[in-house]
Order: C-alpha cells, then sequence, then structure tokens
C-alpha cells in the first residue's frame, strides 16, 4: 500500500497577466514541499519548466494516481468576490472546501503558470492507456473501477457557463469536497489538481503602452514594425521601432558621417533572435545594405541586444554594432564588435515591464573600446518609436513602459521657472512686511501724562 497523499494545486487567473499565466498553489497534508526550488514572484513559469521541477517531482513522491478539477472558466476575482477574504473569521465563503484542503496541509505557491493547459495534456499522456477517466460529479464515480494498487487519472469537469457565478462557483466546491472525500473514504491514493480551462473575458485587464511625460508633445503615430519572436518552450520577445537610421564617423571627431544608412525594416530582420535559461539575444539583422552616401559597397549590419532576466528586473547588459563589408574591400569603413551606449540609460526595468523610448540614441561606446574604435567618436545609432519587452509577455502586448525621458524635460522647467520667479517675489514682499518698525512708546493710564513742549507760553 502506498501513504496517503493529498495534493491541490489550484491555479486561477490573475488579472494583470490575462489568461496565458495563473498563480499555483500545493498543498499536500503529508509531503512537505521544502524540497522545490523557490520562485520569486515576478518568475513566469513555463510549462516544461513546471512539469520537470514541480510537478514530476510531486508525482513521483505520490502513487501517480492525480485527479484534475477542470472548471471551464476561472479567474482570481471569483475567489476576490465569492471566497468572503476580507472578513477575519471567514469559512473560504464559495470555496469553503478548498480553503480548507489549504490550511490542513502543507502548501506552496507559484504566482504564475504559463499555458497551464499544456502541463495538464503533458499530465495525461504521462499515465497508461485506459487508466484516464472523465467524470461530472461524484455520483459518477461510484461506477468506476479505480484500482488502488494501479496508477489512475480522473478528471472532474466543472461548468460555470450560464449559471449564477456564486452558487456555481459553491457548487463546484461542493464537488471538490465530495470527491476527495470519496477517494480518501475508499483508500485510494491520488494527487489532485484544480484548474480553470480559460479566464473570464470580463475580468481580462488590458495592459497599456506608456509614451511617458512628454509635455506639449504632438500626436504620435503608429506606424512601424513590430518584432514577435516565439522560441519554443518560452513566452514571446516583443520589439517595435519605427524608424532606424546608423551613422558612421571614421574621423574622431567629425560631425559629418562617412557611411550613413536609412535602414529599411523588415519582419524577418529579427528571426535569429532567441531566449533560453533567463537570457535573450535579440538580434537584428539587416544583410547587404548600401549607404546613402556610398552606393557602391555593400554592408552587413547587425544590432544584437543582449538581456538578462534578473527575477524581479530585467537587465539589458549589452548592445553590440557590427557594420561589416559584405566583400573584402581595402581602406573600407568596418566595425566589428562595437559597444553601443545610451547617456543616461541604466537598463533596468521591472519585470513586468516594457521599455520605450521616442528617440533612443546610442552612441559607440569608444571609452571600452578605446584600441580598436577610438577614431570612431561621432557614430551613433538613432531609432524613433522604440519599445522592447523580452520577458512577460502578456495577452500578445507590451505591459506598462518605463521611458527613457530625463526626469526635467524642457515642459517641467517652463513651469517650474516661473513658479520659482513668483516665488521670490512674495518672499521678497513678506520680508518686507516683518521688517515694519513700529511706535514702542504710548501713554500710561496709570502714569504721569506725556506731555511735549512746543515752545509756547
Amino acid at each position: 500500500m502506498f501513504s496517503i497523499q493529498c495534493l491541490l494545486i489550484v491555479l486561477f487567473f490573475n488579472h494583470a497577466f490575462g489568461n496565458s499565466a495563473v498563480p499555483v498553489f500545493f498543498w499536500s497534508p503529508e509531503t512537505p514541499m521544502s524540497e522545490l526550488p523557490e520562485v520569486n514572484m515576478n518568475d513566469v513559469l513555463e510549462p516544461a519548466t513546471f512539469n520537470g521541477e514541480f510537478l514530476k517531482p510531486l508525482m513521483e513522491k505520490s502513487s501517480h494516481s492525480a485527479i484534475v478539477f477542470l472548471q471551464d472558466k476561472l479567474h482570481m476575482d471569483d475567489f476576490t468576490k465569492y471566497a468572503d477574504v476580507y472578513s477575519v473569521d471567514s469559512t473560504g465563503g464559495a470555496f469553503k472546501n478548498i480553503k480548507s484542503l489549504m490550511e490542513n496541509s502543507f502548501s506552496l505557491e507559484l504566482p504564475q503558470v504559463a499555458r497551464a493547459s499544456e502541463s495538464i495534456a503533458q499530465l495525461a499522456s504521462s499515465f497508461p492507456e485506459g487508466s484516464v477517466h472523465a467524470v461530472t460529479s461524484a455520483e459518477e464515480m461510484d461506477g468506476l473501477d479505480l484500482n488502488p494498487e494501479a496508477s489512475f487519472l480522473l478528471v472532474v469537469r466543472l461548468a460555470t457557463a450560464g449559471l449564477d457565478e456564486e452558487a456555481a462557483l459553491a457548487k463546484n466546491d461542493e464537488i471538490i469536497g465530495s470527491v476527495c472525500h470519496k477517494l480518501t473514504k475508499r483508500g485510494l491514493k491520488y494527487t489532485a489538481l484544480f484548474t480553470g480551462q480559460e479566464a473570464r473575458q470580463g475580468f481580462v485587464e488590458q495592459g497599456s503602452s506608456v509614451m511617458g511625460r512628454h509635455l506639449l508633445a504632438e500626436e504620435d503615430n503608429n506606424n512601424g514594425t513590430l518584432y514577435n519572436i516565439t522560441s519554443e518552450g518560452t513566452s514571446n520577445m516583443f520589439m517595435y521601432m519605427k524608424t532606424m537610421k546608423i551613422c558612421v564617423a571614421k574621423a574622431r571627431g567629425q560631425k559629418v558621417c562617412d557611411l550613413q544608412f536609412d535602414i529599411e525594416l523588415k519582419e524577418d530582420s529579427a528571426a535569429a533572435s532567441d531566449k533560453k535559461n533567463g537570457t535573450a539575444v535579440f538580434d537584428l539583422s539587416f544583410p547587404g545594405v548600401k549607404a546613402n552616401n556610398d552606393t557602391g559597397t555593400e554592408f552587413d549590419v547587425n544590432i544584437v541586444f543582449d538581456v538578462v532576466d534578473q527575477k524581479d528586473r530585467w537587465v539589458v547588459k549589452s548592445i553590440v554594432l557590427k557594420v561589416v563589408p559584405t566583400s573584402s574591400t581595402a581602406n573600407v569603413t568596418e566595425i566589428k564588435n562595437g559597444s553601443l551606449v545610451g547617456l543616461d540609460l541604466d537598463w533596468k526595468v521591472p519585470a513586468l515591464y516594457s521599455f520605450h523610448c521616442t528617440q533612443l540614441k546610442l552612441f559607440l561606446d569608444t571609452v571600452r573600446d578605446a584600441g580598436e574604435y577610438k577614431d570612431y567618436l561621432g557614430t551613433y545609432v538613432m531609432i524613433t518609436g522604440f519599445q522592447f519587452q523580452p520577458f512577460n509577455i502578456q495577452q500578445d502586448r507590451f505591459f506598462n513602459s518605463v521611458d527613457c525621458v530625463p526626469f526635467f524635460t524642457s515642459g517641467i522647467l517652463m513651469g517650474l521657472f516661473p513658479s520659482l520667479l513668483l516665488l521670490s517675489i512674495l518672499l521678497g514682499g513678506a520680508m518686507m512686511l516683518l521688517s515694519l518698525s513700529i511706535m514702542d512708546k504710548y501713554d500710561d493710564p496709570k502714569g504721569k501724562t506725556i506731555s511735549v513742549n512746543t515752545g509756547g507760553d
């Protein structure tokens, strides 16, 4: 006989992340969770990571029997509205059985798991043929031949569509409690999982792309190129830009470009980009480009963003520029591995945010590459309408952005200067009022009257 174990995994959709990433809560009455990896609240676990580091290890410790409570629609707001979470003496509201199971077990929370349905499908495929059963209520279990010595998967489908939300959730919670009670009473050893097949569309909050503080700015248009890179087993990477201009100044400090490229942005320019193990390489490749002022030579132009996910933020570690002629020609300007830097940009962005810059100007780092590119002081890359998010893409769009606009813009200074001028005038007037002197001698009604001799008789 296997030891009795009940593990409930509650996956429900968070309104900030939509239906692609869901928080996960584990609990088991007998198996501690201390050996499982720690997860930062901003981590988004991919299906492969979730299966390999959490679901599979827990299944190996159990009897390999599992029960999946699959509700048609579920959202975090369901718990906020109907679980009586604001009451100190709450019994769980519409989720009282789930609350009881969590409180009486070892527990662990995974804030975000991407594409949870893939994990459910892989879990079902791991069971032997004929050992997967589907029911819609606890009563239907009575007709199933569930062998305590053999592994099985029991899928309990729960519905809320077309029903009163609170009543439907409370009914499903009762089904969960009844099924777990029946399995325990029959001596069946299992692992349980509760999830929603999709989020309620009415609850999904749309992320927005913030353009930053631009006082008195004109309306911006959206004509540009969006690069949407999807790597196998990972979430998307987004980069958007309107125009790109590259100026290569070979003579030290000169302001005239030896080579000036107006790059034609194509949808397949970022095809070589990749992301894995918390690092992302966004490779923009433009082969066979001719300079505006030198049409005789073709160049292969590359700009590579090397990004690292640091759990609570993502950081651009380096940006590399390559401008290499397609054919070897003497005395031709060439940059094989030049580092680009942006003035006053630290490239540290909170985990769930994107980076936006209306005009991103990156200069060749002649200090770091002083030996090889010391004569390229005036070289720069200018990108307009730039927005970048390599991690945590939700609902196929950029999330709120961190803007490259400095703290004091011209508009802010225009407002501060007259304000300071008026304050200085007010302060001067107040000081003048405070400096006024008054008479310090008055008649004392109890004393001798003050008389002033006017010089008469």
